[in-house]
């Protein structure tokens, strides 16, 4: 069996704190049902690249 990769659209719309490092970011999608949902993890599960920080200026769109 192979692994395989999902992607999620979503938003980051805010900053949530810097602690555990390297910080929480909440990011928010819509299902198919149209439920908005809310999701709370560390910034680089939803920007590798480093793109979310607490001087970000939310909303951002992220994969």
């Amino acid at each position: 069996m192979g692994a395989f990769v999902l992607e999620l659209r979503c938003e980051a719309v805010r900053w949530v704190d810097d602690e555990p490092w390297p910080g929480v970011v909440e990011v928010q999608f819509t299902d198919a049902a149209g439920r908005r949902w809310s999701l709370f993890d560390k910034a680089p599960i939803f920007a590798a690249m480093g793109e979310l920080g607490p001087d970000t200026s939310y909303p951002v769109e992220c994969r």
